[in-house]
């Protein structure tokens, strides 16, 4: 004999059924942001390259540290959409989600924050670079968002920890229940 809310069980089969109707549609709408994205990447890489004559002209100062800044930033915010792009895509497009698991939104949030946080962090090291050339007095500036980088890369440790110890508390009380049944 098994206990089992016939209900809910249904409920949740029509339920799948109209998500998976609508999935095309949304797998293009996530191709075209992704695409989107992708050509927003390429557009600040090809800045980056153009700033970058910038520090070979020779009507450039040896002691102008701005267009190397501007394109090292440039660069990494190009890097930081590119991956987001990709990450969407991968995620959203290419890969069979099951969306009631913790672990597929879990993974896709990780993939999601660490590339900001690369991003941030290459960020603030720049501006400590260029702050403690230029404006030094403006170096806590730097610092400050270096330390949010690491407050949120221990947010981030924090929510992939509890969230696998909460995926394997689900597995053993489903195991159970399986073993009770």
């Amino acid at each position: 004999m098994a206990d089992s809310e016939l209900d809910r069980a249904l409920a949740l089969l029509e339920e799948d059924d109209i998500r998976r109707g609508f999935e095309p549609y949304f797998k293009a709408i996530y191709t075209l942001f992704s695409t989107g994205l992708l050509a927003v990447s390429a557009a600040l890489g090809f800045h980056a390259v153009v700033t970058l004559k910038q520090v070979w002209s020779a009507v450039a100062a040896p002691e102008d540290f701005a267009a190397p800044f501007q394109a090292t930033i440039l660069f990494t915010l190009a890097l930081a959409v590119f991956d987001l792009s990709k990450t969407i895509f991968e995620e959203e497009v290419l890969l069979r989600k099951d969306i009631r698991r913790h672990s597929t939104t879990r993974r896709t949030l990780t993939r999601f924050i660490a590339a900001i946080l690369i991003a941030v962090s290459i960020e603030g090291l720049m501006l400590v670079f260029k702050f403690a050339l230029d404006a030094p007095q403006n170096l806590w500036l730097a610092v400050l968002l270096l330390v949010a980088a690491a407050l949120l890369l221990v947010a981030l440790g924090v929510y992939v920890y509890l969230g696998g110890q909460a995926e394997v508390l689900l597995s053993q009380h489903r195991d159970q229940r399986h073993d009770a049944g």
